[in-house]
């Protein structure tokens, strides 16, 4: 059984992630940006899909304001780069092309459009998850730059946050990139990376209750042998 000590120690380190949880979800007072974009473009049917997660629970409040998404062309410098790392024994082939090879003096040409919401509270824009498929034939009419995306495609995704009040700054971006149909780029993401840093907030809240709790009930069973001793 646990001792009175032990029950308060657990008691008060249920209240304070409950607490914090329940401050950090409803209040809407420290400005944010969205926690995590996964972007994949399918070559064939020509739609990006942008998958969004962003920490707040109250969307008709805080939301996925714009989404604004860039296509670049690659310029031939880049493929003379990539080259020479494969020439060089530092890439295998092409296939092998990562994020950091693709340094921003290699992106040329590209057209850009936006997409604006002021909330999510339909099936599709719902809670903290934000899901969209854009096919690209909706929108390319629209910014009179219409093309078809191909293989080596660079495609730069920004979430914007907003907030219903005008008078409340709770703005934030994040950023993914993505190489039109490389598989390096298309990588499978579950919703544990969304949950991490809840995860890591709550061992760090926790260790060192536990701790104290250890050292705690070593010292009392230590007064207590202490205490038997002496008799």
């Amino acid at each position: 059984m646990l001792n009175k000590k032990t029950k308060c120690i657990w008691l008060s380190a249920f209240v304070l992630i409950v607490t914090f949880s329940a401050f950090s979800m409803m209040t809407p007072v420290t400005a944010h940006s969205p926690k995590f974009v996964d972007v994949k473009f399918y070559l064939p049917e020509q739609v990006l899909s942008v998958y969004i997660t962003h920490g707040v629970s109250d969307t008709s409040y805080h939301y996925i304001e714009t989404v604004q998404i860039q296509f670049f062309n690659l310029s031939t410098e880049f493929f003379t780069y990539v080259d020479g790392l494969i020439d060089a024994g530092e890439m295998e082939n092409r296939s092998f092309i990562q994020e950091h090879h693709v340094k921003e003096e290699f992106l040329t040409e590209y057209i850009a459009f936006n997409i604006t919401y002021t909330e999510q509270e339909s099936e599709e824009h719902e809670h903290q998850i934000f899901h969209h498929n854009y096919i690209m034939s909706d929108y390319f009419g629209e910014v009179g730059f219409p093309f078809i995306i191909e293989h080596y495609t660079y495609i730069r995704v920004t979430a914007y946050s907003g907030c219903a009040d005008p008078e409340v700054d709770l703005g934030g971006q994040f950023t993914k990139n993505e190489l039109a149909g490389q598989i390096w780029y298309d990588i499978e993401h579950s919703m544990i990376e969304a949950l991490v840093p809840t995860l890591v907030c709550a061992v760090v809240v926790l260790t060192p209750l536990v701790i104290w709790a250890i050292i705690g009930k070593r010292r009392e069973k230590r007064e207590a042998l202490m205490e038997v001793a002496s008799k």
